[in-house]
């Protein structure tokens, strides 16, 4: 499937969203959807932000065709071993595919190419790196559905909370933290 400019048929939308043509034309038809018609035809068009928030606020986990049914979870850290625990977890039962990244940089670029579910922030990469990867998820139009989750140090940092979904402060249990991840995008 491609997708041109962002933008989704209700064929595309409704192989994302899991449900038959019809549902998307009635949750269409209905507002519950925004979009636009084109022009002299009967034909609708969903742009993706629309469309990540509509599964967003219903709990649809949104994950495009292109992707294999897989939801892939980029993780900002330098500690590989959370990785691991995390990719573990994820993966039972679940179609997950987690991806680590050690910069703010490096998460831009898989972000931008592999159409995230969610993005994991170690804070431990540094609070102004950290700070700017949660900046930059929720002020691209493109990224600001992916569900943000930031990984606290244990030090009581004050934090700006509306620039994520959720927060865990260190120490934290692993499998807890995979389990709200697939609450978050609605595995």
């Amino acid at each position: 499937m491609s997708v041109n400019n962002g933008v989704f048929t209700t064929g595309e939308a409704a192989k994302i969203c899991r449900v038959s043509q019809q549902t998307i034309i009635r949750i269409f038809d209905s507002g519950q959807l925004k979009g636009f018609r084109v022009p002299g035809s009967k034909f609708r068009k969903i742009p993706r932000q629309e469309l990540k928030r509509y599964c967003r606020t219903t709990g649809i986990p949104f994950v495009h065709p292109d992707d294999d049914g897989v939801a892939n979870i980029i993780v900002i850290s330098q500690d590989q071993e959370l990785t691991d625990t995390l990719r573990q977890e994820l993966s039972t039962g679940q179609c997950f595919k987690v991806t680590s990244v050690a910069s703010n940089f490096d998460a831009g670029i898989e972000a931008t190419s592999s159409n995230p579910a969610a993005v994991i922030v170690d804070f431990a990469i540094g609070r102004p790196e950290a700070l700017q990867a949660c900046k930059s998820l929720r002020e691209n139009d493109d990224l600001s559905g992916v569900t943000t989750v930031a990984l606290l140090p244990d030090d009581g940092l004050g934090f700006d909370r509306s620039k994520v979904d959720d927060t865990f402060r260190r120490p934290f249990d692993a499998a807890l933290l995979a389990k709200r991840i697939v609450t978050l995008i609605g595995g």
